[in-house]
């Protein structure tokens, strides 16, 4: 049986990623109202952050974060949220709205930072964070684990609280991050997010979740200096690369594991299993196979 629930949206728009993460979960929800925010603004200071919305134009500006309208023949409420500071309040009368219908599960693709207040309490409110919030809490999404160069970058769904990016945590995934490139690691954690909502609804109404036990820094916009940085550094990366891929000769080998944990992958190191020494005749073992009895591997 599928569970009803309620959408946040803005201004009836919705990203190609989001509208593959909605697609790839509707056998498990039934989106009964859509709630269609008109008011829903950032304040910029375009002078500090100059560099910063340059490059966003050309790395999280992408395929999957374009935007197209919503159509649906489902009940759509129009409404200006309230502000106090940063932080959205969804109005008293849509969360009515949404109380009449019988729903309790809201998903959040619209609004900025949204205060859980004593009426909203009464609903769970499901969000994406792009981001490990027990390291990259704030955003933007991705910049500061490929300046770091992390190996990997978290993002997981989460019940909303006031607390930014400590809810309850009912998915969590991992995408690649490629040092040399913030696009194609943004695309990475992009397409991954499509499969994440189901699996959080799943989790969801099996009551299977989990919390953040210590909460990492709350990053910021990165201002123009470090912005340099990070172009420059890419940069280097770039032609690292380059020179790697034109002069050095790449040496391949396999990892063998016992066993295998599909929901661990992303937890495996090559520590846990056991490689091969490449016999002499051979360059290289890659591209690993069983034979049909399970008992050999072909490289």
């Amino acid at each position: 049986m599928k569970i009803k629930t309620a959408l946040i949206v803005d201004n009836l728009k919705l990203m190609e990623w989001q509208k593959r993460a909605l697609s790839y979960a509707s056998d498990l929800m039934d989106i009964e109202i859509i709630l269609n925010c008109q008011n829903t603004y950032t304040k910029k200071n375009i002078f500090q952050h100059f560099g910063y919305y340059l490059i966003n134009l050309t790395t999280l500006q992408n395929r999957l974060t374009l935007q197209s309208k919503l159509t649906s023949n489902k009940t759509i409420v129009s409404f200006d949220s309230t502000y106090d500071g940063n932080w959205q309040i969804l109005p008293e009368e849509v969360l009515n709205e949404i109380e009449k219908k019988g729903i309790k599960l809201i998903i959040k693709f619209g609004m900025s930072l949204l205060r859980i207040n004593k009426m909203t309490s009464k609903f769970d409110i499901l969000s994406f964070h792009h981001g490990d919030p027990e390291k990259y809490r704030g955003r933007p999404a991705g910049f500061y684990e490929v300046l770091n160069k992390e190996e990997r970058l978290g993002f997981i769904i989460q019940k909303l609280s006031n607390q930014i990016d400590g809810g309850t945590i009912y998915a969590k995934a991992y995408a690649k991050v490629i040092h040399h490139s913030y696009k194609k690691t943004a695309i990475n954690f992009f397409e991954k997010s499509e499969f994440l909502l189901r699996k959080a609804i799943q989790n969801y109404l099996d009551k299977s979740s989990s919390n953040v036990n210590n909460l990492g820094k709350n990053y910021q916009l990165p201002g123009n200096p470090l912005v340099v940085f990070f172009l420059l550094s890419l940069a280097k990366r770039k032609f690292a690369r380059l020179l790697y891929g034109m002069f050095l000769e790449k040496k391949w080998n396999i990892v063998k594991f016992k066993q295998v944990n599909l929901e661990g992958l992303n937890e495996m190191s090559v520590s846990s299993g056991s490689v091969p020494n490449v016999d002499k005749k051979y360059s290289f073992y890659a591209d690993p196979f069983f034979s049909p009895k399970g008992n050999v591997i072909f490289v």
